[in-house]
């Protein structure tokens, strides 16, 4: 391998950081840490070979030995460049450093999370709730077509980017989790001791542990459209087993009740989404996407079908 070494002495040995300066295959010098996550690191590199700017997204040293916390990041890779989206942040490369943990190498992006917006600033403006939310759906649409199934849509997954003329464009992170229909392992509700998805966006029958399909992706978009309107998530407990009740079997508050001025169409909109049985909620994301362009005409300066697509196109550039 390239010069540079590892750190592994001080709090931060459990991830196995890489040095400034490092090389990985001879290919990818490291640069500053810009994202920590329960799973890894996230550092700015520069790829020698073209100059170009990436990020290299590394696992923690500890998870090495968990066959499938490996196997969840060439899933990823797989994921994002088999649905090749311009709303999905792409990877690029994906290897192995030195002591045997899998890397993978994505586009750089500049921004913060949906999570970041909400912590910040509270319930958003209606139009920017539109923006997000229907770039997010054009991104789970194309998934969901190539029956990959996220699990784990929440706001830290959703990152916005402020890159075409002023306008927020979104990536869809972390298909780490993602499983694809045509598998035939069945789908529990473990995974190396982890809850697969994150309880707060968790559809029912994703926190019973029953076989799960793409309608548990239109179920979190309910809740973050919810969030988005209200600055507060729909369901709060002090533990997760009275979480998971909620989830069960209250029905989702009308957010009208957090906010006033939220239009009766978003209510009606999160109410369905949000539906206990599946087979109650949207078919698919189009049609999540028509309930929103419907609903574009009560909020000024909402994006439609036409602009989205511009906006596609603009980040494909």
């Amino acid at each position: 391998m390239g010069g540079g070494r590892f750190e592994m002495t001080g709090p931060d040995a459990i991830y196995g950081r890489l040095a400034v300066g490092f090389m990985v295959e001879d290919r990818y010098r490291v640069g500053e840490i810009v994202g920590k996550g329960g799973s890894g690191l996230i550092y700015q590199a520069t790829d020698v070979t073209t100059g170009q700017r990436v990020a290299l997204k590394t696992l923690n040293s500890d998870l090495l030995s968990h066959p499938s916390a490996v196997a969840r990041y060439h899933r990823e890779a797989r994921a994002a460049a088999g649905i090749g989206h311009p709303n999905i942040c792409s990877v690029s490369d994906v290897g192995q450093l030195p002591d045997g943990r899998p890397f993978l190498v994505m586009e750089l992006l500049t921004g913060r999370t949906l999570a970041d917006r909400i912590r910040d600033d509270g319930a958003m403006p209606f139009p920017h709730v539109v923006n997000i939310l229907t770039q997010t759906l054009s991104a789970l649409e194309a998934a969901h077509a190539k029956k990959i199934v996220h699990r784990d849509i929440k706001p830290d997954n959703v990152f916005l980017t402020d890159r075409i003329r002023g306008v927020t464009a979104v990536k869809l992170l972390d298909f780490g989790i993602a499983k694809s229909l045509d598998e035939n392992a069945e789908l529990s509700l473990t995974r190396t001791g982890m809850v697969v998805g994150t309880p707060f966006y968790m559809a029912p029958e994703q926190a019973r542990g029953e076989t799960l399909d793409h309608r548990v992706d239109i179920y979190a978009c309910g809740v973050l459209l919810f969030e988005m309107l209200t600055g507060r998530r729909p369901f709060h407990a002090t533990n997760y087993n009275a979480l998971m009740v909620q989830v069960l079997t209250r029905p989702p508050p009308d957010p009208r009740h957090r906010r006033p001025a939220v239009r009766s169409g978003f209510a009606a909109v999160v109410t369905r989404a949000m539906a206990k049985d599946k087979r109650e909620r949207y078919a698919d994301a189009r049609a999540f996407l028509a309930a929103l362009w419907e609903l574009q005409s009560t909020v000024s300066e909402g994006l439609g079908p036409e602009e989205i697509d511009r906006i596609a196109q603009a980040v494909r550039r």
